[in-house]
């Protein structure tokens, strides 16, 4: 029995660092521009990654990663997903599979354009892994790797229909619009804001137009060919998705992944109820919301009606600038208060 244990552990351990191994190389692998298989072979090892990740949570939960019926055939990444993610709407378990579809067509032609309609969703997968990663065995993915190497970067290569069509084919180019389509359909329903990050792209004004990647212009044509005009409601739920209890514990969960310097109003007491109490509470958030007035600003909190009473919705960049604030002072909620 003891022996049973011990390679258990050897094996948790094997795996462990093998998907850590994978993870990075997948990261690495969609970073180098003079690759031009880097989507396809960042899939490939990014499902090999979360496969051997989930193997490693089975066999810690003292669970089956063999077929009962095949003990030499160990489960697929599917089979692992269903063990551990049980919930079907499971943010994660949707996120996977869009990444898995990816990689099954993979064998098929996969254009680089492919690029730009997949990139938010496996900038969530990336995420998720780190945060997973974390939670199942406590380690965190800074300690192998900068923050900033966790971004995935996509080349200025904007999709233009045209010239798809001239290097590709019809017939390739409409498959890639039918994906692009089917993809989009995930941002337009209500679970699309949590199986994907839209990618934020900042613009800077340059006096030299040579210099530009784009250019502007203001127009009081109406029937000017290069304007558009768009009326769509913003929907709240997605642009504002976290209650108060959520946004303060997922700050507490980026403060311990990232091992963030952070002082506490008061220092955590671990006990058998709750071995990890948060370090960054409610109470905390309340005193730098009030510091900085954060309730009038729009960007980070609005109020939402329901019936006669209303209720405080909070956005993703709350939770960026809040991060950013304690890393410039640990001290700050202390200093607030």
């Amino acid at each position: 029995m003891e022996e049973n244990k011990v390679n258990d552990s050897q094996q948790i351990a094997f795996l462990k660092d093998k998907s850590i191994e994978a993870f990075l190389l997948s990261i690495e692998i969609f970073n180098k521009p003079t690759i031009r298989y880097r989507l396809e072979g960042c899939v490939y090892l990014l499902c090999n990654a979360w496969e051997l990740l989930l193997k490693t949570k089975l066999l810690t939960d003292n669970k089956r990663i063999y077929f009962a019926d095949k003990p030499n055939r160990t489960l697929s990444l599917q089979d692992c997903i269903k063990e551990v993610f049980t919930n079907e709407k499971d943010p994660i378990r949707q996120n996977l599979s869009v990444v898995i579809a990816l990689r099954n067509t993979s064998t098929h032609f996969i254009l680089p354009e492919y690029e730009f309609t997949y990139i938010p969703f496996l900038s969530f997968c990336v995420k998720a892994y780190a945060d997973k990663l974390y939670e199942f065995a406590n380690i965190r993915i800074t300690d192998y790797i900068k923050t900033d190497f966790l971004s995935l970067f996509v080349p200025n290569l904007q999709p233009n229909k045209t010239e798809m069509i001239s290097k590709y084919g019809i017939n390739l180019v409409e498959l890639f619009e039918k994906r692009k389509t089917e993809l989009q359909s995930y941002f337009d329903c209500e679970e699309g804001a949590s199986i994907a990050y839209n990618v934020t792209v900042n613009f800077a004004r340059v006096s030299n137009k040579s210099k530009a990647d784009v250019s502007f212009y203001a127009s009081n044509n109406p029937k000017d060919q290069n304007v558009m005009y768009i009326d769509r409601p913003v929907d709240a739920n997605k642009t504002h998705a976290y209650t108060h209890h959520q946004i303060a514990k997922e700050i507490d969960k980026i403060i311990k992944r990232e091992a963030i310097n952070f002082t506490p109003i008061k220092t955590p007491i671990p006990n058998e109820k709750y071995p990890n109490p948060p370090v960054f509470t409610t109470a905390c958030l309340d005193v730098l919301i009030k510091r900085f007035d954060l309730k009038n600003n729009p960007e980070f909190v609005i109020k939402i009606q329901t019936g006669k009473s209303s209720i405080c919705k909070y956005s993703k960049r709350l939770i960026d600038w809040l991060i950013a604030k304690i890393m410039e002072d640990p001290e700050i909620v202390i200093k607030s208060k």
